[in-house]
């Protein structure tokens, strides 16, 4: 199964607050930010032999703003007082992996028992930034922060039983099983310099989320 996407997300408006030369605080009001959405997804699943399933899935993006954006410029009376630029050209959307893949083994082990082992690999992430930063006011701005790529492995092992006659499964998921540090998220976009504190490349003074590091949950449900 694979599919082609292509979206464009027009006529949106923003703004931002700002102080010009003389300390006198304004705002500046963009229209029409354009973004482009366009990828490619595939999914896969192969049963090489009877209690062996195998399952995999790709998807690969390209997400960006497809220009640089004028702003028209009013003092605190609201008076119109100039034009700006956001100078976001090419550069990535955030908050969102634009390549992702995963890969799944899920082995039956004996008729009640089955044992899955999973792999999923996340990259293309970017800092969930907004362009109305004061970084892309210049024109040469570093465009998005992308956060270093990773790899987890899930395990998850089912067992399939009747009680009073109910056909019953116990599931237990092993999520994260190697306990992989990982930055999921930043909430800025503080670029690393020469001399930057750093980890991963990543600059420390960014606001990050790590995920998760290895959790377990079990669950049990009856059939009645």
């Amino acid at each position: 199964n694979v599919n082609a996407y292509r979206t464009s997300w027009g006529n949106r408006f923003v703004t931002r607050s700002f102080l010009n030369p003389s300390n006198v605080e304004g705002t500046a009001q963009f229209n029409d930010i354009d973004v482009l959405h366009q990828g490619v997804e595939a999914e896969l699943t192969y049963r090489p032999i009877d209690n062996l399933k195998l399952k995999g899935m790709f998807s690969a993006g390209n997400w960006r703003y497809t220009k640089d954006f004028e702003a028209t410029l009013f003092d605190d009376n609201q008076n119109e007082i100039g034009t700006g630029t956001l100078y976001t050209k090419d550069a990535k959307v955030g908050d969102a992996a634009q390549l992702t893949s995963y890969f799944e083994a899920d082995y039956r082990i004996a008729k009640v028992v089955s044992v899955d082992l999973g792999f999923r690999f996340v990259d293309g992430l970017y800092a969930d930034y907004s362009i109305v930063d004061s970084d892309f006011t210049n024109p040469d701005n570093e465009g998005a922060l992308k956060l270093p790529s990773f790899g987890l492995v899930n395990l998850g092992i089912t067992s399939r039983f009747t009680v009073l006659g109910a056909a019953s499964t116990f599931r237990i998921n092993v999520n994260n099983l190697l306990n992989t540090t990982y930055i999921a998220e930043s909430n800025t976009n503080i670029h690393a310099e020469d001399g930057s504190t750093t980890w991963n490349g990543i600059d420390v003074t960014n606001s990050v989320w790590f995920g998760f590091g290895r959790t377990w949950n079990a669950a049990l449900t009856f059939n009645f």
